[in-house]
């Protein structure tokens, strides 16, 4: 998956998040505008749980790095991080 960094822009092949303001966006640059697809506000955990998404991780990968760098409970990551990618179902991600 190719991924490239730009100043607060994180783009792989699909998906990019955005800051901008302090407010985070998921959005797709690569949309054609007949299609347009509304870019999702998020927090900074949704933003940094979309950038470890966007690089490849999956969502165990993603608990067991947030669960040990917060020293939180491995169970209450995966409901939050399931929650997170329920977000990005209901919203068409």
């Amino acid at each position: 998956m190719q991924k490239k960094q730009e100043e607060n822009v994180d783009i792989n092949m699909r998906y990019a998040v955005a800051e901008a303001g302090g407010v985070f966006w998921l959005y797709d640059p690569g949309q054609p505008s007949f299609d347009y697809h509304k870019p999702l506000m998020m927090n900074e955990f949704g933003a940094e749980i979309a950038r470890m998404w966007i690089s490849g991780m999956t969502a165990d990968e993603i608990a067991g790095k947030i669960s040990s760098e917060t020293d939180t409970d491995i169970e209450t990551v995966k409901k939050d991080i399931e929650a997170f990618f329920d977000n990005l179902h209901r919203n068409d991600y």
